[in-house]
């Protein structure tokens, strides 16, 4: 049974006013699930306001009345994958203290499956940025958070930092990330056992890596109790 892809890392939007009516949740519902399914089929570039409003069955007015913009709707639709990558990384920090390798390779597995939910928007996100200074500008500085959240969870599970954390965060970011994107492009599965075995094998060897200076055998408690289990 195989195991439980922001990329640039998408900030929450910012949330219509609260308070609001049945009708305007209805409308503000109907008007980020249609951008959602236009940003999916014909990119962010291709997707014009008035298409939004058409598939939503609401009309301009309506759309501004809660939205300044595509963007701001864009960033609204991307809350719920940044939100869902931020907890991801969080439990993975949180494992127990003598957590295992078949512990990593469910997070692991968890993370492949939050991909395959998320990681189409992700490009939908990653192609936006291409066209919209602002949300490039809001990706350079998301991207940093994102990066420093890895490392810290990889610091909490080997107990010590090692070197800058923001490039140790971008490399095993874009381990994961890219592993999905060439995997789904080629056709394959990302979330075959195989794989994620093998991610979690590569993953494991860098958190249980020996502190620099200290001899190879010299492995933390963590690291042997891990191993041997």
């Amino acid at each position: 049974m195989n195991s439980p892809r922001p990329g640039v890392t998408l900030v929450p939007a910012r949330q219509p006013a609260v308070g609001l009516g049945p009708r305007a949740t209805r409308t503000i519902d109907l008007i980020v699930s249609s951008a959602k399914e236009l940003f999916l089929t014909k990119g962010y570039g291709g997707t014009r306001i008035d298409d939004i409003t058409s598939l939503a069955g609401v009309s301009r007015a309506s759309f501004y009345t809660y939205f300044p913009s595509k963007r701001h709707v864009l960033v609204m639709v991307g809350s719920g994958s940044f939100a869902s990558s931020e907890s991801l990384w969080k439990e993975l920090g949180r494992l127990p203290p003598e957590w295992s390798r078949a512990d990593l390779q469910a997070w692991v597995g968890s993370y492949f499956h939050f991909l395959e939910e998320s990681g189409v928007f992700i490009e939908v996100w990653r192609q936006a940025t291409a066209m919209d200074e602002r949300l490039k500008q809001i990706g350079e500085i998301t991207r940093e958070k994102s990066f420093r959240r890895v490392a810290d969870a990889l610091q909490r599970l080997r107990g010590y930092p090692v070197g800058n954390p923001v490039n140790e965060g971008l490399v095993i970011y874009s381990m994961l990330h890219e592993t999905w994107r060439n995997v789904k492009a080629g056709g394959g599965d990302p979330v075959r056992d195989d794989l994620i075995a093998d991610v979690t094998r590569l993953l494991y060897a860098i958190v249980t890596a020996p502190r620099e200076g200290t001899a190879p055998a010299a492995r933390t408690r963590r690291a042997r109790a891990s191993t041997a289990r």
